[in-house]
């Protein structure tokens, strides 16, 4: 009797110790590049919150192709299409013509992959001039943004 009980016990141990244990959930943070989101900076009493403008990006380019702003404005780049496309400073394929350092490639204005339909790619322009920029994944297509 003794022996059955105890081969019993290893038995439920060694079924035990053998039997998949259940992973435990982990949290996984992921974070965007830092020059694909350009957050505003924080309002201070009797400072005007900045403009944001919006470039739609489709098979025919970007609409609008030439946009207008002020220094510190923000433009948001979304994909209207299935294709995806990557907008980033001109000229192709250096991406340097913004002259701000630290893109994944040349200049700060860089989304650094090609955007899927529906997202966005946010960009502060501090710097004023004429900003040329293109589609890495379809050069053909370039826009401006000019700042003043």
């Amino acid at each position: 009797m003794k022996k059955i009980l105890i081969i019993v016990i290893l038995s439920l141990f060694l079924i035990s110790a053998c039997t998949p244990k259940q992973p435990s959930a982990v949290s996984i943070d992921i974070k965007k590049p830092e020059s694909s989101k350009i957050s505003e900076p924080e309002e201070s009493i009797g400072e005007q919150k900045k403009t944001e403008n919006l470039v739609e990006i489709t098979a025919a380019g970007f609409n609008p192709n030439t946009l207008t702003i002020d220094e510190g404005d923000t433009v948001v780049f979304i994909n209207k299409e299935a294709k995806s496309h990557w907008p980033a400073s001109a000229v192709h394929p250096t991406h340097n013509v913004y002259p701000e350092g630290g893109g994944c490639i040349g200049s700060k204005f860089d989304s650094c992959r090609g955007l899927r339909q529906g997202e966005t790619f946010t960009f502060r322009f501090d710097n004023k001039g004429a900003w040329r920029y293109h589609d890495h994944l379809n050069p053909g297509l370039t826009g401006t943004i000019a700042v003043q």
